[in-house]
């Protein structure tokens, strides 16, 4: 393998003077390797030289000349076998051998004839010479095939001459360090000590980059102020990413805030003591990640008793920024589940009634790079009762019925039922089946009846409502006149059917044609109506009172009083 840059190589180094590089001495030494080439293809004419034109010398000298020719061919003979190339060997670029040193400098290899005017001529024995090995490339910028002869301290990497004066303008380097030190050295080894190599350092250098806070697209730095120094220092900082780089000059203070940056990218951040007449002190160095926004405006849409919808919004930061949004959920007790997703909403299902989860979002940026999570608990609902219906209603009870809620066939759960009729306190009774008896009813009232399912951990579902009337209050049955005679008449009755365990009592009313009607109440179920009119017609009433006050419908029965029978005297 081998490298060619010729002429054309001196007129890029005289360009790079021009702009200021320091490799000032470089114009020169190309001269003195263009002789080297020049010499070469010198010396391959005069070999193709005609011999006749030596006819004038004597016979003596030729036959010495032939002596000496003899021995020089012999000797390119043995050079000749020495300079068999294999073929991962490099030529020599003047003569076409094998080559045993490189130069850094003159980016040319030389073989063991042609390298000896750089350990003899003074302005040649500066450049740097190494071994020649396959890796020589290694040894070149690849940009430029030009050898890697200056280090960039803001980089930390070694480039060329030439990408000190481009893309490498601004850039604390470092010249001298390579080219005078005299020894082959490997990229790696050249790098690690221009790392700990103590430049000559007119100035020293800040303190050590401490971040104060970083958001999306900010950063904000300080620095401790150099040793040694009193008084107003400016400082020169440095920052880049991918790609994009920025600097700006810091007067009179050790912090600064830098903005419009990048959401979720390392950005390295470098500090230079600035001299006044331009020059800096050694760069001190640290990186950070700016901060990856959380989504926004987290909120459920729909829930139900195994799955739920929810949805978020990007960050306004990373409207028109290629992501995707990691979603966490979980219930207490149970592991966390994750999935992955471009979309800005998602449906979990399969999830247990009645139980809470937390559901976390967050941003992850295609560097891999994720915001804190954006959270909030939802809990799914429980399944309510189906069809509840009133089955039956009498006067003291009623039968109502439902059917089971969906989504509960693998769930442990009973029903809570509850029924009231005004101004009375709830009764609450639970049965694990699909339908009730309520017993112990007030006739003719209007009962609250609701049911709702109760899960193992007590949580509980809407609840159903419905409302019965139980029946009307049954009158007393069968009224009858026991016995009348002229002012009184016994009645009786018997007692509804139902009304065993019920406080109530009788309300009987009687009146005769022409006057008010006369009102007795009595808890038996007989009674005796005294004061009446001998020989008059009376129309008697009864019902069932309870104790709300709500009557029966009334039972009526009539009766007509006996007539006073005239006195007789007898006279004997």
């Amino acid at each position: 393998m081998s490298y060619h840059q010729g002429a054309e190589s001196g007129a890029i180094l005289k360009e790079i003077h021009k702009d200021g590089s320091p490799n000032k001495d470089l114009d020169e030494t190309v001269d003195l390797d263009m002789s080297v080439l020049l010499e070469s293809a010198e010396s391959q004419t005069l070999s193709y030289a005609s011999p006749n034109s030596n006819q004038s010398m004597d016979t003596n000298e030729e036959d010495d000349e032939e002596d000496d020719e003899e021995d020089e061919e012999e000797e390119e003979d043995s050079a000749q076998k020495e300079n068999i190339l294999r073929p991962e060997e490099v030529v020599c670029d003047v003569c076409e051998v094998k080559a045993v040193k490189f130069c850094q400098t003159c980016t040319l290899s030389y073989c063991g004839t042609h390298v000896k005017k750089h350990y003899t001529v003074p302005k040649l024995q500066r450049h740097t010479l190494v071994e020649v090995t396959g890796d020589l490339e290694e040894r070149l910028c690849q940009e430029h095939n030009r050898a890697l002869e200056v280090f960039c301290r803001t980089d930390q990497i070694l480039i060329c001459s030439l990408c000190s004066v481009t893309k490498h303008k601004g850039h604390n380097v470092v010249y001298e360090e390579i080219k005078q030190s005299g020894r082959p050295t490997s990229d790696r080894d050249q790098c690690q000590r221009l790392k700990l190599a103590s430049v000559d350092e007119v100035l020293p250098p800040p303190g050590e980059i401490q971040f104060s806070s970083v958001t999306s697209d900010s950063v904000s730095l300080s620095w401790g102020s150099p040793e040694g120094l009193t008084g107003a220092q400016n400082f020169s900082v440095t920052w880049g990413c991918d790609g994009e780089e920025g600097s700006l000059m810091v007067e009179d203070g050790c912090n600064v805030e830098i903005d419009g940056l990048q959401p979720g990218e390392k950005y390295q951040f470098s500090v230079a003591t600035e001299g006044e007449d331009g020059s800096h002190s050694r760069w001190v160095s640290a990186s950070v990640y700016t901060v990856v926004p959380a989504p926004r405006d987290l909120q459920i849409n729909q829930s139900g008793a195994n799955s739920f919808t929810f949805s978020w919004s990007k960050a306004k930061e990373l409207e028109i920024v290629p992501l995707r949004f990691l979603v966490s959920y979980c219930s207490p007790g149970t592991e966390t589940r994750s999935a992955n997703t471009e979309d800005c909403y998602r449906t979990l299902s399969g999830l247990l009634p009645g139980s809470q989860y937390t559901i976390s979002v967050s941003t992850v940026l295609n560097n891999g790079k994720q915001s804190k999570p954006l959270s909030t608990t939802i809990c799914t609902i429980i399944p309510v009762p189906v069809e509840l219906n009133v089955d039956s209603v009498d006067t003291t009870s009623a039968a109502v019925s439902w059917s089971q809620p969906p989504g509960l066939d693998q769930t442990q759960h009973h029903y809570q039922i509850s029924y009231h009729c005004p101004g009375t306190e709830p009764h609450i009774t639970t049965t694990s089946s699909h339908s009730i008896t309520l017993s112990d009813l007030q006739p003719a009232t209007e009962y609250s009846v609701t049911v709702c399912t109760v899960l193992e951990n007590g949580r509980q579902s809407q609840l159903v409502l419905t409302t019965l009337i139980t029946t009307i209050i049954p009158s007393p049955d069968q009224l009858t006149v026991d016995s009348v005679d002229t002012t009184s008449a016994a009645v009786s009755w018997s007692q509804p059917p139902g009304f065993d365990q019920s406080q109530h009592h009788y309300q009987i009313s009687y009146h005769c044609s022409g006057t008010e009607p006369h009102i007795t109440t009595t808890s038996s179920p007989s009674i005796t109506l005294p004061d009446l009119q001998c020989g008059t017609q009376y129309s008697v009433t009864l019902c069932t009172v309870l104790e709300n006050g709500k009557q029966s419908p009334l039972m009526s029965k009539t009766l007509t009083t006996g007539k006073e029978v005239p006195f007789k005297c007898n006279f004997e």
